[in-house]
């Protein structure tokens, strides 16, 4: 299948893209065309095509030698940074091809691996079920359809099979509670549940950017897999009132902390971001607790003065290619 890039705005490098639809959709090869007049009556066309396999990728084979005049030396030199930008392309598809399934080395502050596993172990007829941490279940769910439009709109064969799918929950729920806090005043076991990769929450990634096998992206992002995740706190709030942090979870999902650092005190407010952020969007709970722990470092000498730190989460990210600018927009 031929993609025509001027019907987007973020294929950059090269005219067009050949898609190839057997075994799964991938990309064969980025083309170039280049149009020269050379009469009032016509034309002359030149095709360059870069191929891409599992092997590398190559030039297409010269069937018949060019023209020399059809192209200036102007356009002779933009042409060859437009191949050498696509063949930038093709090599970071062939970096990731030779190191795939080793994103989680790059992306270690993500439950990576039990994410991909949930997807992979999910049937239509069961349910897979993953138990990311000691606070954390993942639960996935594959829905038939031959289109997006009947895998969005829940059918009555769906609805039937749900129930199969929620066999058990009760038993792997209480899985992640924290024992050591029942019956205590104390006691912060709950449960948020909700779907993952829906919405976009200031300091994350968008699911098409998650560090994840593309396939699991595709069945995430196309609705052939939905993954709800059941995260309970507590274990995330007892290793912060071990830490010192006095921790009121009187309001439910927006607890609150209070802690003091020598001579300065100050507060948590608004956590309920950070337990989203490990619930939805799958950041490590180890990770969320060091950024805490960061937070909370007392700033420099402010001789009793009330200061109040406002943080405004963030994400940027860098991606390391030749040519960097032409993949990307």
């Amino acid at each position: 299948m031929l993609l025509h890039h001027g019907i987007t705005t973020f294929l950059r490098s090269g005219d067009f893209s050949l898609i190839k639809l057997r075994d799964g959709i991938s990309v064969a090869g980025i083309g170039e065309l280049k149009t020269t007049e050379v009469s009032e009556q016509g034309f002359s066309m030149q095709m360059h095509v870069i191929f891409y396999d599992q092997k590398g990728f190559e030039d297409s084979p010269k069937i018949n030698e060019r023209n020399s005049s059809t192209l200036d030396p102007k356009r002779e030199a933009r042409l060859k940074r437009q191949l050498e930008s696509i063949r930038g392309v093709l090599a970071v598809k062939v970096e990731q091809e030779s190191s795939k399934g080793n994103a989680q080395k790059v992306h270690s502050g993500f439950y990576t691996l039990a994410l991909e596993e949930v997807i992979n172990s999910t049937t239509f007829a069961k349910a897979g079920w993953v138990k990311a941490d000691q606070g954390l279940l993942l639960m996935g769910m594959r829905f038939k359809g031959d289109c997006l439009a009947n895998r969005l709109l829940a059918t009555s064969r769906s609805s039937k099979r749900f129930e199969n799918y929620l066999s058990g929950l009760e038993e792997k729920v209480i899985g992640i509670m924290d024992e050591s806090q029942v019956n205590k005043p104390d006691n912060a076991n709950s449960v948020h549940f909700g779907e993952l990769g829906r919405n976009l929450l200031p300091g994350t990634l968008p699911l098409p950017l998650w560090p994840i096998e593309y396939d699991c992206v595709e069945e995430l992002l196309f609705f052939r897999v939905r993954v709800t995740s059941f995260y309970n706190p507590a274990h995330l709030i007892k290793r912060l009132r071990a830490f010192g942090i006095e921790v009121d979870t009187k309001d439910g999902r927006n607890w609150k902390g209070r802690f003091n650092k020598g001579e300065h005190f100050g507060s948590l407010e608004d956590t309920s971001y950070f337990q989203t952020v490990v619930s939805k969007y799958l950041l490590k709970e180890s990770f969320v607790f060091d950024l805490i722990s960061q937070m909370i470092e007392p700033p420099v000498d402010i001789k009793g003065a009330t200061v109040k730190i406002e943080l405004d989460p963030s994400a940027s990210w860098w991606i390391e290619t030749p040519n960097w600018r032409d993949s990307i927009s």
